[in-house]
């Protein structure tokens, strides 16, 4: 991206942008992702392509052949925050430009929906045991944490770090996998443009989204979302966080369209919502890592995967372990 500037027509980042914002600001905007609780917008939550599957089979449960029919992408028609249907990308950002759109109607984000069905519609999803049982893990942990601290309170606070990495492992296992049990499969890749740059980033994300190069829906932060005012938050989903060739798709289609490089010093990152329903921020008192991906990481790993299959097609040999997006997970 070297030489490219952040104004460019092909859509490309300066690598001296503040792209991603700094760390104070990506954790601000993170807050208010996390703030934005499903009890607290109902109309937003109803929205959301997980909970699709539910209405449909909840209002056409008496009659299937309605349900046969339903287009499952059809939705959200009539609803001014999402790009309706038919509509184009040039008459959905005039109709409601990022930069501008208040939130007083909408709520916070507005919403672009791809041509592939959100979910599967087999899918259950039940929030409310995936929150209860999470949150008894996270208090599970903090109690072993805290018998580890009582036990000997001159005790170093990495020597207790170290000594919990099991329990800590047992966390993240156990909450990816009451995500899986209970339907909360979905993530985002997070990207944070400032102000000069959210427009022709935003178009990006949309034509991607509808072209089926990105993921199923993407969202973008309204004019009076709370946090840094100069800084907006763009979230591109993908259907389901543990579908490790769905994330690297997504995020090869970001960087497909110059939204992304290896080179950016800074990265995007890709949270699941299982760890925005539970609050786990990069503050956590668990100590685990807020995102399970970080661009950087994926792409070095794919170069690397790369390489090396070169070499050893070439009938080189490697001595060392391959590496694989798996790695990134924890």
């Amino acid at each position: 991206m070297a030489g490219q500037a952040s104004g460019g027509e092909d859509g490309w980042i300066s690598e001296e942008s503040n792209f991603c914002g700094d760390e104070e600001t990506r954790e601000a905007l993170e807050q208010q992702i996390r703030n934005s609780k499903p009890t607290e917008f109902l109309d937003v939550f109803k929205r959301y392509p997980n909970n699709l599957a539910a209405r449909v089979t909840s209002e056409n449960e008496n009659d299937q052949k309605a349900a046969s029919d339903a287009k499952p992408n059809q939705w959200f028609e009539g609803d001014k925050a999402h790009r309706q249907p038919n509509e184009t990308v040039k008459r959905f950002l005039k109709r409601m430009p990022p930069l501008t759109t208040v939130g007083s109607t909408v709520l916070p984000w507005l919403f672009v929906d791809g041509p592939d069905p959100h979910v599967d519609e087999s899918t259950e999803r039940d929030l409310g045991k995936f929150t209860e049982l999470g949150v008894e893990l996270q208090n599970q942990f903090m109690e072993q944490k805290r018998r580890a601290e009582t036990a000997d309170p001159n005790r170093p606070k990495q020597t207790i770090t170290k000594m919990l990495k099991p329990d800590r492992d047992a966390l993240v296992e156990g909450i990816r996998a009451i995500a899986k049990e209970n339907g909360i499969l979905f993530g985002k890749w997070m990207l944070f443009p400032p102000l000069e740059d959210l427009p022709r980033i935003w178009r990006k994300v949309c034509e991607g989204v509808i072209a089926g190069q990105l993921g199923p829906q993407a969202k973008v932060a309204t004019a009076d979302f709370e946090g840094d005012p100069k800084i907006r938050v763009i979230c591109i989903y993908t259907k389901d966080f543990d579908n490790q060739d769905d994330v690297l798709r997504v995020l090869l289609g970001l960087k497909d369209l110059g939204i992304v490089s290896e080179t950016d010093s800074r990265g995007i990152y890709y949270k699941a919502d299982a760890y925005t329903y539970l609050d786990i921020k990069s503050d956590n008192p668990f100590g685990i890592r807020a995102s399970m991906y970080s661009s950087r990481d994926v792409l070095k790993a794919k170069e690397l995967k790369r390489g090396r299959a070169d070499t050893n097609g070439m009938g080189g040999k490697t001595g060392k372990k391959q590496v694989t997006l798996s790695q990134f997970m924890k």
